[in-house]
């Protein structure tokens, strides 16, 4: 039985899935806490995508107020809440598929990090553990190739042509895309995001959501198939508010547990 995902209706801003498979960098969200603490609860599914709480960052946050409550009904699988962020976490089964939505809500966008495995390929988990992350998720897999223009926490890496969507988070939080690549120069691309002050791009695709309302695949778009019947693990993040984002992390290629999506 579909079971509702939402307590009032919220517009996303915008929706980007991310690669599906092991990768070199991982979205993380850290707390301002510098002491060590544990989450309510913590959920660990086949996706291996969610860690225990580590100390992180001690910058003072950007923003008061708050927190809304989360876009996503009880009961919680999981759950994460101190003064300058909140996590919660719900599994899904349906269709044959489970994925597990994530609402996360933060008081500063530098609490929205990357982190780097080096050398070698690692795991979510590993990654996260490394980073001081209480949640994380996969994102692009930039080590591995040489396209894209890739920011990491403000330092610009590397400037080089591709066909893939950008995620750009600003340095206030906020999400856009980039799709259209064909005709930009990705240096001088690369100038403008540091001068203003990109806090993270991102290499992956394809836009799903665009100012709450679905958007059509680039026909450019060449990263990954996009055909009905191929089915993968998937990751997809979004924005619905400043510094409020969604996650969805579906499980795939695990027959009788989940056989992903489309």
């Amino acid at each position: 039985m579909k079971r509702s995902m939402r307590r009032k209706p919220r517009p996303i801003k915008g929706w980007i899935a991310a690669a599906s498979f092991v990768i070199v960098t991982v979205v993380v969200f850290a707390s301002w806490r510098t002491q060590s603490a544990s989450p309510t609860n913590t959920v660990a599914g086949a996706g291996d995508y969610v860690a225990a709480y580590y100390p992180a960052v001690t910058e003072e946050p950007v923003m008061s107020g708050e927190f809304t409550s989360p876009c996503i009904d009880a009961p919680y699988d999981g759950q994460y809440a101190d003064d300058n962020l909140q996590v919660y976490i719900r599994r899904f089964e349906q269709s044959g598929i489970t994925y597990f939505v994530a609402d996360v809500q933060t008081k500063s966008p530098s609490q929205l990090r990357a982190a780097l495995s080096g050398e070698t390929m690692a795991t979510v988990s590993q990654l996260a553990e490394r980073s001081g992350a209480i949640f994380a998720i996969n994102a692009d897999d930039y080590g591995v190739h040489k396209y894209g223009t890739i920011i990491r926490n403000g330092q610009l890496l590397r400037t080089h042509d591709t066909t893939r969507n950008m995620l750009i988070v600003d340095k206030n939080g906020n999400f856009s895309v980039r799709v259209e690549r064909s005709t930009e120069d990705p240096v001088a691309l690369g100038n403008e995001l540091v001068q203003a002050n990109t806090w993270q791009t991102f290499e992956f695709g394809p836009e799903l959501i665009r100012n709450g309302q679905a958007v059509e695949f680039s026909p450019e778009f060449d990263l990954i198939s996009t055909a009905p019947t191929r089915r993968e693990p998937r990751t997809a993040i979004g924005q619905i508010a400043p510094l409020h984002y969604v996650v969805i992390v579906a499980d795939g290629r695990q027959s009788g547990y989940s056989k992903g999506m489309t």
